[in-house]
């Protein structure tokens, strides 16, 4: 593992990505490719609204506002439907986890970012089935 040296961020969502998903919690390429999206994804719109270099984000940068501005604009934007944008926000939910179980002063901004609720999805409509009748003329 990577000691925790220059911005923090960067080094907790390299080991994250390269060690404690593949290694520690056996998940698949697929999950991994996932979670790097949603995390690179997070960092590109942070550094679009802050008009500040990649570089110069941390934590403090990735608020509550900056994260919930990231799930509306997947909504919005990119026309993601709410299981998506729920699947985005429980993936930085886990990176946030990783993160204080690293260093346990991040809890602070892991709070910030549990304030954020998942988004309820539309129930979906019920299917009509054909009537006994209606099955029983379609067999004859």
């Amino acid at each position: 593992m990577a000691r925790m040296t220059g911005n923090l961020l960067y080094t907790l969502i390299h080991d994250f990505l390269t060690d404690y998903l593949p290694q520690k919690r056996n998940c698949s390429r697929h999950t991994v490719k996932a979670y790097r999206t949603a995390l690179n994804q997070l960092l590109d719109f942070a550094k679009d609204q802050k008009q500040i270099r990649l570089v110069d984000i941390t934590f403090d940068t990735l608020d509550n506002e900056m994260v919930a501005g990231y799930l509306d604009f997947l909504e919005i934007s990119h026309g993601c439907s709410i299981k998506t944008r729920n699947h985005k926000l429980n993936c930085l939910r886990s990176f946030y986890n990783y993160a204080v179980m690293r260093d346990t002063s991040l809890v602070i901004y892991q709070a910030d970012l549990f304030s954020i609720p998942f988004k309820k999805g539309v129930k979906a409509e019920t299917v009509d089935y054909l009537s006994e009748t209606a099955v029983k003329i379609l067999l004859e």
